[in-house]
């Protein structure tokens, strides 16, 4: 949870300096553009995924490392044994009345009992969370370097291309080559493709133009000829723009 709230704030933070600064955005948007989560990178440099296909086709692999790490362990016991500890609060009377009663045998079982499950739901939860997103990084991280593309820090793409008035903000930049467009365009995209809102793009510079579609996957999930096709869709578009 802290983890999560100090990425939250931050996050805050490089928004409001993109908003309300004045000056070059370059310089005033995301000061390090390719930091990154520390235990995301050992899973990535230790999990051999090769090329994935789609977002989830490593998914198998991030959640046995995930399962094996000692880490894991540590993180849902400690939810386990925080979460017991702020029950017991509204809840005290209980363990009062089987303190009171003598009944230390049922009020340590029980405790113990309810930490063990709720231990076990976290560890489950976090060895899918953490195997999905470790999954969906290796596979635009290998999609991004089989096409020779870089990935970008979507704040400071933001910042950077504000001219090009790109109608959302992006959760995915890959910059790069792109099939019949500019050497040094951007294939922008926001969501999974499960929803409505879920969009993508190719943005052909700081200051456009811009071809947008609504972005749709069907399961597994977004795939890499999925974007191939849509990339190729969206550049023939900007192509027949500039015309």
């Amino acid at each position: 949870l802290c983890e999560e709230a100090a990425h939250i704030a931050d996050a805050i933070r490089r928004e409001s300096i993109e908003e309300v600064g004045t000056g070059g955005a370059e310089s005033e948007a995301a000061k390090n553009p390719n930091a990154a989560e520390p235990r995301m990178e050992t899973a990535l440099s230790r999990v051999r995924a090769g090329t994935p296909a789609d977002v989830t086709a490593a998914a198998p692999q991030f959640k046995s490392y995930v399962r094996r790490s000692p880490y894991t362990y540590w993180r849902a016991l400690r939810f386990g044994v925080l979460l017991v500890l702020v029950i017991n609060v509204p809840a005290a009377a209980i363990p009062i009345l089987l303190a009171v009663g003598g009944q230390w045998a049922w009020l340590i079982g029980g405790e113990l009992a309810f930490v063990a499950l709720v231990s076990v739901l976290a560890f489950r939860s976090r060895v899918g969370d953490k195997g999905a997103t470790y999954a969906e990084e290796a596979f635009y991280r290998a999609y991004a370097a089989d096409r020779e593309m870089k990935l970008e820090e979507p704040l400071r793409f933001s910042a950077t291309h504000a001219e090009a008035k790109l109608p959302f903000k992006p959760d995915r930049v890959l910059t790069g080559p792109l099939p019949n467009g500019p050497t040094n365009g951007s294939l922008v995209l926001v969501g999974d493709g499960t929803k409505r809102a879920d969009r993508i793009a190719v943005v052909a510079g700081p200051n456009g133009p811009v071809a947008e579609a609504e972005l749709h996957a069907e399961a597994p999930g977004i795939s890499a000829k999925l974007l191939d096709s849509y990339a190729e869709r969206l550049t023939k578009e900007l192509a027949a723009h500039a015309k």
